[in-house]
Parts: C-alpha cells; sequence; structure tokens
C-alpha cells in the first residue's frame, strides 16, 4: 500500500554486523556488584554507597532480580555520576557488607549467627562475542 516505485530498497542497510552488535565500550563509572544480600533493594544499595561507603552520587542503581520471587539475585549495576567515584567503589571490593536494618528483633532472636556477606566490586566489561 505505501510502496513508492521510485524507492531503493536494499535489504540489510541500517543493520550493524554479527561480530559487533553488542560490543561498545562501557562507562567508566558503571560498576557492577556481587554479594548483595536477598533482601536487598535499590535504594538501601544506592544509600550504603553514597552515605555510608561515601563513594560519590550515585544517578542509577540496577538491581537483578529473580522473575518469580522478584527477591534480588545479590548482583546489580551501579553507576555513578563521576569517575572518582567509580574508583573510590572499586577500592571497597572483597569488603564485608553490612545494610543498614540488621538490628531488628527477629534478629535477635535468631540463635544462628548469620554469615557475613563480602562485597565483589569489579568494573564493567564488554560482552563476549
Amino acid at each position: 500500500i505505501y510502496d513508492c516505485p521510485d524507492k531503493l530498497y536494499q535489504p540489510g542497510y541500517r543493520e550493524v554486523k554479527k561480530s559487533k552488535r553488542g560490543v561498545t565500550e562501557p562507562s567508566s563509572r558503571k560498576v557492577f556488584v556481587t554479594g548483595l544480600p536477598f533482601n536487598a533493594r535499590s535504594k538501601d544499595v544506592k544509600m550504603y554507597f553514597e552515605k555510608d561507603m561515601k563513594c560519590g552520587k550515585v544517578s542509577y542503581c540496577k538491581l537483578l532480580i529473580f522473575e518469580d520471587t522478584k527477591r534480588c539475585k545479590g548482583n546489580g549495576f551501579i553507576t555513578f555520576e563521576s569517575d572518582e567515584g567509580a574508583r573510590n567503589a572499586l577500592k571497597l571490593d572483597r569488603t564485608e557488607f553490612q545494610l543498614g536494618g540488621s538490628d531488628n528483633k527477629k534478629d535477635s532472636k535468631d540463635k544462628k549467627e548469620k554469615k557475613s556477606l563480602w562485597l565483589g566490586v569489579k568494573k564493567v566489561r564488554n560482552r563476549a562475542r
């Protein structure tokens, strides 16, 4: 219906080569974080890096979640507003992670000692080809 007789059709004109799909230089402000607790929320992790660890202003925090339970998988991506903030976060690799709300009544009644979580912070890399 909308074909124009003068239009030249070139298949694959706007496609990116298969070897180059998804391969871009990642931002130096983005870090990958592992070792987060399952009950972590995006705003809690954001506050942890901004206020508690004083890394710098976080512009975006994306936690990976399970589809069925909507709980955190323990991993996430954090984007800082400056390169210095990302460098400060990378220094936190292999440090003990303590989220703010661990002093509630349920934890004090629990006889077992909670396993400490170790934070892993890595630089985001390119996708594999």
